[in-house]
C-alpha cells in the first residue's frame, strides 16, 4: 500500500510541474504577443510618417 501513496505523490508532483510549465509557457506567449503588438504599432506609426514625408515630397516636386 505504501508504494501506492508514493505513486500518488509522484503523480501529483508531475501534474504540479506540468501546470507550472503551462503557466510559464502562457507567460512567455503573453510577453511575445505584447512584443509583436508593440512592433506592429511602431510599424504603423513609421509607415504613417513615411506616407506624410512622401506626400510632402510630391507636393514640393509639383510646386517646382
Amino acid at each position: 500500500m505504501d508504494h501506492l501513496v508514493g505513486a500518488d505523490h509522484d503523480g501529483s508532483k508531475t501534474v504540479s510541474q506540468n501546470i507550472f510549465d503551462v503557466r510559464h509557457g502562457a507567460d512567455e506567449t503573453e510577453r511575445a504577443a505584447e512584443d509583436v503588438l508593440n512592433a506592429s504599432r511602431d510599424v504603423l506609426q513609421r509607415s504613417s510618417q513615411l506616407g506624410t514625408s512622401i506626400s510632402e515630397f510630391l507636393r514640393s516636386v509639383k510646386a517646382a
